[in-house]
């Protein structure tokens, strides 16, 4: 299985946006490395769909392509209060 982010390292929202102290977030992590540091897994950072690679040479090399998307930057929610 190789993941494909756009981030150059893994873990996204946990790396990038989660407090690391918060004791569920440990747990996560830890179970993040576990699933990570398989031999079948094997990241590959700093690659942006769209721009790096297309869909088109997806299909090519794998027999299934998953995409798991979220927000790269804060969004106002323009609500009073």
């Amino acid at each position: 299985i190789d993941l494909l982010d756009r981030m150059p390292a893994p873990y996204g929202l946990i790396r990038y946006g989660v407090a690391p102290d918060h004791p569920r977030i440990k747990g996560i992590v830890r179970a993040l490395h576990r699933v990570m540091h398989k031999p079948e897994i094997r990241f590959l950072g700093h690659i942006e769909y769209g721009v790096d690679i297309k869909l088109d040479a997806l299909h090519r090399h794998y027999a299934a392509v998953l995409f798991a998307t979220g927000a790269d930057k804060d969004r106002v929610l323009e609500i009073p209060g």
